[in-house]
């Protein structure tokens, strides 16, 4: 099961690098989607009248920023899945209660982290649907925060207990 999901993250992972690789190529400004995430709603609006301005194989860079931020689903649910296998498999080993309970505290920030990220892509989507309304924009960016936090603090607990448990502390 882990080879599988760790295939499928990869590929899904290196297929968005080339799309994203495509956005970042066409445009002179060299706009990535992870950019929208975090842009100001003047920002925001700007990459994506930018992409939208831009055709690429016979519709506009901006179909491919959509394809992007619906295959970011899939790669949000293989990391969720990664991060909930290997936080309760090491929880099984762990033997430190105060990290054992921050092993299991990761289950919970793991559905948080799905949540959170599906939820940012929404509204990422519903904001390239809507690139040529001027009054309608949805700012991810507070969700993006919480979404990152949590995901860089359940991989520090999960990194710091498997280091632990490789040195046998």
């Amino acid at each position: 099961m882990k080879r599988i999901l760790w295939i499928l993250f990869v590929f899904t992972g290196f297929y968005m690098g080339l799309q994203s690789d495509i956005l970042v190529r066409a445009t002179p400004q060299k706009y990535r989607v992870f950019q929208l995430e975090f842009a100001s709603r003047a920002q925001g609006k700007q990459i994506l009248h930018a992409w939208n301005d831009i055709p690429f194989s016979g519709k506009t860079l901006l179909q491919v920023a959509v394809n992007h931020t619906w295959l970011n689903d899939l790669l949000l649910v293989l990391f969720t899945s990664l991060l909930l296998l290997y936080s309760y498999l090491q929880m099984q080993h762990e033997k430190w209660l105060r990290l054992n309970e921050l092993l299991r505290f990761n289950l919970l920030l793991t559905i948080g982290i799905l949540l959170l990220g599906v939820e940012e892509n929404y509204l990422l989507l519903h904001n390239m649907r809507h690139v040529n309304d001027p009054l309608f924009y949805l700012n991810p960016f507070w969700i993006a925060i919480p979404m990152y936090l949590m995901a860089g603090w359940s991989l520090i607990i999960l990194i710091i207990s498997m280091v632990k448990s490789a040195l046998k502390i």
